[in-house]
C-alpha cells in the first residue's frame, strides 16, 4: 500500500481487487463505510475503528461527497465516493497510529481531491 500519506496511487491500482472483495462480501455497493473501514484497517488494527471515525465519513459523506455535490459525476458519484472514503479511511488508520501529524493529515485530505481529478478517466471505469 501507499508509502506515504500523499501517494494514493497503490489505492487506485487495487482499488478494483477491493471493490471485488468489498461487494463479495456484502450486498451493499459502494457503501462509504465499508470502504473507510477497509482503508482504514490497511493502516491500523481493523478493531480500533471508532464512533469518531464513522462520524467524520458520515459527515463527509452529507457534505462534499453527498450526491448533490457529485451530481456532475453522474453514474460514477458512488465510485467517487467509494474511493475518497477508502482513501479517507487510509489516512485516518494512519493518524489513528500516529504515523502522520495533524499537518500530515490535513496535507494529504487537501490533495486527494486533485489526485482524483488527475486520475478521473480511470476512475470513471469502474
Amino acid at each position: 500500500m501507499p508509502q506515504s500519506p500523499y501517494d494514493f496511487a497503490p489505492l487506485l491500482e487495487n482499488f478494483r481487487a477491493i471493490r471485488d472483495s468489498l461487494h463479495a462480501a456484502s450486498d451493499r455497493r459502494f457503501d462509504p463505510i465499508d470502504y473507510a473501514r477497509h482503508g482504514f484497517a490497511l493502516t491500523s488494527a481493523a478493531d480500533t475503528w471508532g464512533i469518531n471515525h464513522q462520524r467524520f465519513i458520515a459527515e463527509r459523506c452529507a457534505g462534499e461527497l453527498s450526491d448533490e455535490s457529485l451530481t456532475w459525476h453522474e453514474s460514477t458519484a458512488p465510485v467517487w465516493r467509494a474511493f475518497a472514503c477508502l482513501a479517507l479511511g487510509y489516512l485516518l488508520g494512519l493518524y489513528q497510529t500516529e504515523r502522520i501529524s495533524d499537518l500530515q493529515f490535513d496535507t494529504a485530505d487537501a490533495q486527494l481531491p486533485g489526485f482524483m481529478y488527475l486520475h478521473a478517466p480511470v476512475l470513471e471505469t469502474f
